[in-house]
């Protein structure tokens, strides 16, 4: 066999050992690459390889002397043989396919751990939300509070500051006083002008009326119809205005035989007549 082949014999060897390293990262520092056969009957065609540090991990920097009989051996061995119709690119590219699809896992299952993917915009969302539920738990309590005592919500302007405000303004500026968060509320938002969001507005506190209103309602309604006995009472009563107005009220005997009367609304007056009356009251 020429020298000519025995190098390009372990040129190919070393491109393959090569490759291999650099596609499964494997460090060869504290392993041999060849371990040559011994010759017992000629100690001069002993294998020796050279292993200093600064030749490990580059196998084609390797100095190897092995005999023709070894060079023989290796070039027969089918694994040599099929170097040529190996697909290095191939293989490489799947292992760069799999450090991918590796690193796009750890991605997820952190987001996932930490939370939702969009953690930010739902802690925003969440602050929000908790922020403006403090604030109408607070005119909730107010709007509450008016009609328990018999007061009249509004005044002759709708501006936090003013003494004519009326007392549903006048009772949140009171509560601001003792209560920094909505005092800094007020600051901000207390009068923002036509198209601006404070919840502090008339258009809210009607709305809340209405809520309520219901709910009172249905109570009512529920209670009256547990009793056993109920009647109801039209009478005319003219407001500030001089407009005549039927009260309708309901009177009921609770089960501990508490007798309950319930204001239920103001019906406009038709007429005078039973008929009218009856009529108005059925329409409602």
């Amino acid at each position: 066999m020429t020298t000519m082949q025995n190098n390009k014999s372990m040129n190919m060897l070393s491109n393959y050992l090569l490759r291999m390293d650099q596609n499964l990262g494997i460090d060869r520092r504290q392993n041999s690459l060849l371990t040559a056969n011994e010759n017992e009957n000629n100690e001069n065609d002993t294998d020796e390889v050279d292993t200093s540090d600064s030749d490990f991990g580059d196998p084609a920097k390797i100095s190897v002397n092995i005999n023709s009989e070894t060079i023989d051996s290796l070039i027969k061995n089918p694994i040599i043989q099929d170097l040529n119709s190996f697909d290095f690119e191939n293989s490489k590219r799947v292992y760069e396919g799999l450090q991918s699809r590796y690193a796009s896992k750890n991605i997820f299952f952190s987001k996932l751990r930490n939370g939702k993917i969009d953690t930010e915009i739902g802690k925003q969302y969440l602050e929000e939300k908790n922020y403006w539920m403090k604030i109408l738990h607070r005119v909730l309590s107010t709007i509450k509070f008016l009609p328990s005592r018999g007061m009249i919500f509004r005044g002759t302007t709708k501006k936090f500051g003013r003494n004519d405000n009326g007392n549903y303004l006048g009772l949140l500026e009171l509560i601001a006083q003792f209560n920094p968060f909505l005092n800094n509320h007020l600051k901000k938002y207390g009068n923002p002008g036509r198209g601006n969001d404070s919840y502090l507005s008339s258009s809210i506190c009607d709305e809340f009326i209405g809520v309520l209103s219901k709910h009172v309602r249905d109570f009512i309604g529920s209670e009256a119809r547990s009793a056993k006995y109920f009647s109801i009472s039209v009478d005319s009563t003219p407001d500030v205005s001089h407009l005549d107005q039927l009260t309708f009220i309901l009177r009921y005997v609770i089960c501990d035989d508490s007798p309950i009367e319930r204001f239920i609304t103001f019906i406009s007056n038709t007429g005078h007549k039973a008929v009218d009356m009856e009529t108005a009251v059925l329409k409602n």
